[in-house]
């Protein structure tokens, strides 16, 4: 298994929505989808994102707290030119986080976004529906390395929708960022069947096995798929080395 632990904020320039026109992709057992084209921050090189994409249905209702299901194909052209909701959450890191801003760096990362117009978040009526993945990628026909990036949050907030790719698009390599349940609907356990717990680690093993089945139409080379993480995100990947449900979803088997 490849790991690499980040203690990083990346920074707003990279989670530029790209321009409207994209490339359309079909993607084999689930459908064409449609992303955006994007400059990289620093070599000003071409790049497709694919925002929002749904990997697992919603986990509501008799979903809640239960492990996650692949979602199935779609019938029509699906935009991916939007980023997907995020998972419940409430804040976190109260206080005073930079000497001076007594708000949560991570809301106020978010805010600052909303108010220049930076990136669009999809908004649903089930506020559960949130277990989207966001992807990057330099070069739609090559086979090209994969990292699969955590978000942190203390496993109790955050999302994929502050990490951009911008920089990393000026290397040969296909970036993921998917989201994976917070809170309670995730972490809450009364050792039952129908509340067994740590849902959102199973959301990220499920994502990895997306990543294993449909990479490769993005670019990407399952063979070569690298986990990482930033704070929580981190954590996750030393999680992720312990349980054998990750098992060959990342190098070596």
């Amino acid at each position: 298994m490849t790991l690499c632990l980040l203690s990083i904020k990346w920074s707003l320039a990279e989670v530029q929505e790209p321009k409207r026109d994209g490339p359309i992709l079909n993607i084999p057992e689930l459908g064409s989808v449609k992303g955006l084209y994007g400059k990289s921050s620093v070599n000003n090189r071409q790049y497709s994102a694919f925002l929002g994409i749904r990997y697992a249905k919603a986990p509501s209702g008799v979903l809640r707290f239960q492990p996650p299901e692949f979602e199935g194909p779609w019938s029509n052209l699906l935009l991916a030119q939007r980023a997907g909701q995020k998972c419940p959450q409430t804040g976190f890191v109260r206080g005073q986080t930079s000497g001076r801003d007594p708000r949560n760096w991570h809301a106020a990362i978010e805010e600052r976004m909303e108010e220049e117009g930076i990136l669009e978040e999809l908004i649903l009526t089930d506020k559960e529906d949130c277990l989207f993945i966001h992807i990057y990628t330099p070069d739609v026909t090559a086979s090209l390395p994969v990292m699969v990036f955590f978000h942190g949050g203390a496993f109790a907030g955050g999302s994929a929708n502050v990490y951009g790719g911008s920089r990393l698009m000026d290397k040969d390599v296909v970036l993921v960022v998917p989201h994976y349940r917070l809170g309670p609907l995730s972490f809450l356990s009364l050792q039952t069947d129908e509340i067994a717990g740590n849902a959102g680690l199973l959301d990220q093993v499920l994502a990895l096995k997306w990543v294993q089945k449909h990479i490769s139409a993005f670019g990407g080379n399952p063979k070569e798929v690298t986990i990482l993480g930033e704070s929580a995100g981190a954590a996750s990947v030393s999680f992720l080395m312990l349980t054998p449900l990750a098992k060959g979803n990342v190098k070596p088997d």
